[in-house]
């Protein structure tokens, strides 16, 4: 029809090419947040207070989880690998990454899939508990 501006089926201004980028998105979300999981899981594992390598990894990975995320369209939750790779370093200053926050990192992780899989799910906005506290404790 002469004069019509609807896209082709398919295109970037099309429905279903829409859906498919958010898919895409959330898509690459969940493999940064299971590979995350993965490397947690192994640093758990180990012993002790774990050191800049560890530190230098969980970085990386929440800022290319954050950055996908926002490219995603999920922006509170690109907020919140802010927030939490922020509070990190603040806390690996002070004394290092322990095996227990390692283990609530874990959990955030796990309910992150969910989240991205079902958005709403409770308990990944605010953080892992310690960093949630962290957040709201005053000077910070």
């Amino acid at each position: 029809m002469p004069g019509r501006k609807d896209s082709p089926p398919g295109t970037a201004g099309s429905a279903p090419a829409t859906r498919f980028a958010q898919a895409e998105g959330a898509f690459q979300v969940l493999m940064r947040v299971q590979y995350l999981r993965t490397q947690v899981q192994a640093w758990r594992r180990s012993a002790g207070v774990h050191g800049a390598t560890c530190m230098n990894e969980i970085e990386l990975g929440l800022r290319g989880l954050g950055a996908a995320a926002c490219a995603a369209g999920l922006s509170v939750y690109a907020q919140t690998c802010q927030r939490l790779t922020a509070h990190l370093e603040s806390m690996y200053r002070e004394g290092g990454v322990s095996a227990h926050l390692l283990s609530q990192l874990l959990e955030w992780l796990s309910a992150s899939a969910r989240h991205v899989r079902r958005p709403g799910s409770p308990g990944v906005a605010e953080g892992p508990p310690v960093i949630a506290e962290a957040a709201a404790a005053p000077g910070s």
